[in-house]
């Protein structure tokens, strides 16, 4: 028998009375709600239970919510994540309206530490490396208020279009979330649910007058919808089972969640 393994395994820290089951159907989602300019993403993030919105850029001006002031620097962002931990509050969700406008503030942040005027000038990657540590402080703030005040976490972003090379297929575009790839990649395994919003759309088959030609167009219903599990045409998943689309309305959303974590 190993006897040094026997020693250090006394030195730890964890017995069997520690284990406990892990899911806990009570904890808050971490939510990613991303999606094109001016689909609603605020608004479906002002619907949630008592919100606190956390601003990285300005367009709340026609949404009846509550917001901190804009915030201009690295360090805004965290002192409002602080505040919401410090102090006695009743706001039971925090939305980060954008996570891709906060970004740039992490930059920005990097950039005034390294006395340079891009990240691009910090080599090797390593200014995006450093703004990532940046966003795993923030994540792990927005973490904190959701273990140890109970809020559930909101994070929005915009979309934008990328080449996607799938190793069993030919390259496509697709939507996908509008950040750099280290916090994108981190943002994306951090959180329960990715929601791409979108305005739903139809095909229709059209025959030319008079040819037998054909062609399939894109007609789009007027309903605003969140896809909730992925496609090619873009990034989506969820950790519970939900629906794969549904009207970008927060209401549906939890009774999404609710039916799905019973």
């Amino acid at each position: 028998m190993n006897h040094s393994l026997i020693n250090e395994r006394n030195a730890m820290s964890f017995s069997l009375q520690q284990i406990k089951a892990t899911k806990n159907p009570e904890s808050p989602p971490r939510t990613i709600v991303f999606g094109q300019h001016k689909i609603g993403k605020s608004t479906f993030a002002s619907q949630a239970k008592a919100p606190i919105f956390i601003q990285t850029e300005d367009g709340l001006d026609d949404i009846q919510t509550k917001a901190f002031p804009l915030c201009k620097t690295w360090q805004d962002v965290m002192d409002c994540i602080t505040t919401l931990y410090q102090d006695k509050h009743d706001y039971k969700t925090v939305v980060l309206d954008s996570a891709d406008w906060a970004e740039r503030l992490a930059h920005q942040a990097v950039c005034a530490e390294k006395s340079v005027k891009s990240i691009e000038e910090i080599g090797y990657g390593k200014g995006y490396a450093f703004a990532a540590d940046l966003f795993k402080e923030l994540l792990d703030g927005f973490s904190a208020l959701r273990n140890d005040k109970g809020m559930a976490i909101v994070l929005l972003c915009h979309a934008e279009i990328r080449r996607f090379d799938d190793p069993q297929s030919d390259a496509y575009d697709r939507y996908q979330i509008k950040l750099g790839k280290l916090i994108g990649k981190m943002v994306q395994e951090w959180a329960d649910v990715i929601g791409f919003a979108q305005l739903d759309t139809i095909t229709k088959i059209e025959k030319k007058k008079g040819f037998t030609d054909e062609r399939t167009r894109a007609i789009t219903t007027g309903q605003r919808v969140l896809r909730l599990v992925g496609a090619p045409a873009f990034d989506a998943g969820n950790r519970f089972g939900l629906p794969d689309s549904i009207p970008l309305v927060w209401s549906e959303y939890q009774a999404a969640l609710d039916a799905a974590r019973k």
